[in-house]
């Protein structure tokens, strides 16, 4: 979009009460109709439509509508639709200027919406007659910031509250595994689906492996009647999307089931033709037990992150229902229940380090059945891999049970997760020599681990470097995550100092942690470094008077104990701080020089390390 002027004090205003109405609803639903709405309001057009590129279905999917009944909304869909597949380009990203297209005599204006690429979209408005004028236009660009912006932090919210609700998902099924039939279980995952998607049905099919057949579960998609159900039988030999999910583990995403291709239309018409479906696999211990479907309520459609939500619950679905298989009626095996537990410690686990209030909820009240630590003080400890300077990404390892079957022996009550290049662990805090003790006996086991059982990694052992941070500690749980991002920036600072040492505590690193941060700030720390190093990196001896003023330095000025540490007599030190002083005009004796020269040369040590 082109430049316009400054908005005024009366156009603030407005824009503001927009603001605020559509910040307003909790519900996404209600948001995607807002914006059509005030869009067009704001424009003085005559409507207006709410497209949401989605990644998984590769196109733009239509969420809000204003001002166009339901024949005209069909026409105009379809036209953009049709649109956007043959005028904008392919990469969502390169959309970034107003595009102006007529359709029926009428002139539609689309803004791409800002921000993600996951959360990219358009709002087209229609114009009332006349092309919009700079005003207009103006305005409507501070509006499309601020639809960006509301948009990716309803996703955001509904993303936590998701995550929040699939947790008592599996609290309320795994008690009912212990304790009910298989059919109530199935019962509760497909009500429970329902509810956690807005889906209007959602079905179990299981392998029948004597048949071979994936054959439907009762009750499915709102239906308890036997004579319907057991139409729903599909031989792997058919073929069609369920069978494909089966057996590829690759979950599927629809738009359209009766015009999409890998849908068999016999099973699409026994459930009264739904338009949009999930299936995802169900899978334990690598071993196919079925799939799972979801089916959207009238004319909504799913989306990436549903599909993302709905991959990562049936991980754990499938082992319920493998256990109410297996157990029904009975007391569940240890093995699986410890499975469900894991699902429970690791979510919760994110939940106290990224802060998710209702988490913190269930977390003091429950967080002791799953032995994680909820009584303060709490500190969080991050462990990072270093491998020929790259990070190891600990999810592409096979054995991230066993590694978490060490922590719990070194740490019996414990929250661990790991994710990517980090294992977060959450424990009790008694005394920072008892914190430091259990860091290095959790770095000599891994050590041992990894030198053990990691594929390949023999040869590279003498490269890698097991780097432990911890954060400080705190007395609230909801402080917690203040303590993991302390913990992540430990093992940031200590790559970048010298004489790496490899388990760093927060409140120990003092200056090192701020200067770590700022020296990103590659031109305000070359001029700071230059200002006091200049002088002395023009020096013939400029690396030996810099080791000898880091050592005085760090004693704080004291004679002593620097010619200990350097080796030398005190009188040969002397001899060469006056002549440092002499040299380069200063006064060591002096505490702001002091000061200034400290931060100077680990600024410079830093600045070597980010920017060499």
């Amino acid at each position: 979009m082109q430049d316009f002027q400054p908005l005024n004090e009366n156009q603030k205003i407005l824009l503001t009460e927009i603001a605020e109405n559509i910040f307003s609803p909790n519900n996404r639903e209600d948001l995607f109709n807002l914006i059509p709405y005030w869009g067009t309001k704001l424009a003085r057009g005559s409507a207006a439509l709410l497209y949401i590129y989605d990644n998984s279905l590769n196109q733009y999917i239509m969420q809000g509508t204003y001002g166009l009944d339901k024949k005209q909304s069909s026409d105009v869909i379809n036209f953009f639709e049709s649109y956007f597949k043959s005028a904008l380009p392919v990469d969502k990203k390169k959309i970034k200027q107003a595009y102006t297209a007529t359709f029926l005599q009428h002139l539609y204006y689309l803004f791409p919406l800002t921000g993600s690429l996951n959360n990219s979209g358009i709002i087209v408005i229609q114009a009332n007659g006349k092309e919009f004028n700079d005003v207009q236009m103006n305005l409507l660009e501070s509006f499309i910031q601020t639809v960006s912006i509301a948009i990716e932090n309803s996703r955001l919210y509904l993303q936590i509250q998701r995550k929040s609700e699939s947790i008592t998902i599996m609290n309320i099924l795994h008690r009912l595994v212990r304790n009910g039939s298989f059919q109530e279980v199935s019962t509760e995952i497909v009500k429970s689906i329902g509810r956690l998607f807005n889906a209007q049905m959602a079905g179990i099919l299981l392998y029948d492996s004597e048949k071979n057949q994936l054959v439907l579960q009762k009750p499915a998609f709102g239906v308890w009647d036997d004579k319907i159900i057991e139409k729903y039988r599909v031989s792997l030999e058919e073929g069609g999307n369920a069978v494909s999910v089966f057996l590829s583990g690759i979950p599927t995403i629809t738009k359209n089931a009766q015009a999409d291709s890998r849908y068999l239309p016999k099973y699409v018409r026994i459930f009264n033709e739904p338009k949009s479906v999930m299936t995802v696999p169900l899978i334990v211990d690598e071993r196919r037990i079925g799939v799972l479907h979801a089916m959207s309520e009238k004319e909504a459609v799913f989306s990436q992150d549903d599909l993302s939500l709905f991959m990562d619950l049936s991980n754990y679905l499938g082992v319920i229902v493998d256990e109410g298989l297996n157990f029904e009626g009975n007391e569940s095996s240890t093995i699986q229940k410890i499975q469900v537990e894991k699902y429970f410690s690791r979510h919760l686990v994110q939940g106290m380090v990224y802060g998710h209030e209702r988490d913190l909820h269930y977390i003091k009240e429950k967080g002791h059945l799953l032995k994680i630590p909820v009584e303060p003080p709490l500190i969080v400890i991050n462990v990072g891999m270093l491998i020929n300077e790259d990070w190891l990404d600990f999810t592409l390892f096979e054995q991230t049970e066993e590694i978490e079957r060490i922590v719990k022996n070194l740490i019996p009550i414990s929250g661990i997760t790991i994710e990517q290049s980090n294992i977060t662990i959450i424990c009790h805090f008694d005394s920072i020599k008892k914190i430091k003790d259990i860091a290095a006996s959790l770095d000599k086991a891994l050590q041992t681990f990894f030198k053990r059982k990691a594929k390949n990694f023999r040869d590279r052992a003498d490269n890698s470097k097991i780097i432990i941070g911890m954060g400080s500690p705190v007395l609230k749980l909801v402080d917690v995550k203040d303590s993991f991002q302390q913990a992540k920036k430990v093992l940031k600072i200590l790559t970048q100092l010298p004489n790496l040492e490899r388990i760093g505590f927060y409140p120990e690193l003092g200056l090192w942690s701020l200067l770590a941060e700022v020296s990103m700030q590659k031109e305000v720390v070359q001029m700071y470094v230059s200002n006091y190093m200049k002088d002395f990196n023009s020096l013939k001896n400029a690396e030996e008077i810099k080791k000898t003023l880091k050592v005085y330095l760090s004693n704080e000025g004291h004679l002593k104990n620097t010619a200990s540490k350097l080796y030398i007599h005190p009188n040969s030190l002397k001899y060469r701080i006056q002549k440092i002083e002499e040299i380069l005009n200063l006064d060591l004796g002096h505490p702001e020089t002091r000061l200034n020269l400290n931060i100077a040369l680990r600024l410079e040590h830093l600045l070597n390390e980010v920017h060499p």
